[in-house]
């Protein structure tokens, strides 16, 4: 009887642990080339904390428009004509803002708008729209 000859195999290289330690070196390289480079500064250059200027906010005229449609100046209602009083108030406060403020969601969209509007055409670009109103958890 006579026995087969079985060629011997030849040993191949398994590439996947190479692959895994060179990415491993590079991955050192990296990391370690990140710590050499010094960090760039932004060219900011910020005042001294001393000669800051304490800005205050704008004085304000404050007109709540309520869901009948009248305007009232510190609870009590509008009903003479706004530009007097809006002229006074902008002659006496050159910066102050005249802010509209919105309490009642009943009041229209439309009304708010014209309001706003007319209280443009004597005041300016110093007409604000203010909605103050107590989210609902709030309410007492």
């Amino acid at each position: 009887m006579k026995l087969r000859s079985t060629k011997p195999t030849s040993a191949g290289v398994d590439l996947v642990p190479l692959l895994d330690v060179v990415f491993s070196i590079l991955a050192v390289f990296v990391l370690q080339s990140a710590n050499l480079v010094a960090p760039r500064r932004l060219g900011v250059e910020l005042p001294p904390r001393s000669s800051a200027e304490v800005v205050s906010p704008p004085e304000m005229l404050v007109l709540v428009l309520t869901a009948t449609g009248e305007l009232t100046l510190d609870d009590r209602p509008l009903t003479t004509d706004l530009t007097p009083t809006l002229q006074a108030f902008l002659a006496r406060s050159p910066q102050g803002l005249v802010v509209l403020n919105v309490a009642d969601e009943t009041v229209p969209y439309k009304k708010a708008l014209e309001q706003v509007q007319v209280l443009r055409a004597i005041a300016g670009d110093r007409v604000a729209l203010g909605l103050d109103r107590l989210p609902e958890d709030d309410v007492a």
